[in-house]
């Protein structure tokens, strides 16, 4: 089991420290930089679950971003992700490091049960999100700005 921090909170001491206090050195990783955009579609496919364990969170892409790759997730029920994952992941209360524990034992217990959350997500994130959404929008934008004028 490898646990891997990608982020940019400057945090990477602090969950190394965290890892060894719990007898995780060999199991956590931390990257110190930001990755290229290009990079991620990678880590993320390279993993089991995606956690984002937020206390305080405004929307929420690194899940969606995992779902669009078909990994599943856990997510702290904060923000932008409150109520957002309902049955395309786990939620668990902002802070509860025993919830979120017992949301990691249930995940890695049911696979097959969280791939089908992932790959519902990953539909849901495509529609939603996806680059014909994108397009679509900018097209309908570029048409509203046009016959405003």
């Amino acid at each position: 089991l490898t646990f891997t921090l990608l982020n940019a909170s400057g945090q990477h001491a602090r969950f190394a420290a965290m890892a060894r206090e719990y007898g995780l050195e060999g199991c956590a990783v931390s990257r110190d930089a930001v990755h290229p955009v290009t990079e991620l579609p990678r880590l993320y496919r390279a993993s089991d679950l995606c956690i984002q364990a937020s206390k305080a969170e405004g929307f929420g892409w690194s899940p969606r971003e995992a779902l669009s790759c078909g990994v599943p997730v856990i997510v702290s029920d904060v923000g932008g992700m409150r109520g957002d994952f309902e049955g395309m992941g786990l939620g668990y209360p902002p802070g509860d490091a025993g919830a979120l524990a017992e949301k990691i034992r249930q995940a890695l217990a049911d696979p097959a049960g969280m791939r089908a959350m992932a790959l519902k997500g990953r539909a849901y994130v495509l529609e939603r999100y996806g680059r014909k959404k994108a397009m679509d929008d900018l097209k309908r934008l570029i048409e509203e700005v046009r016959h405003g004028c």
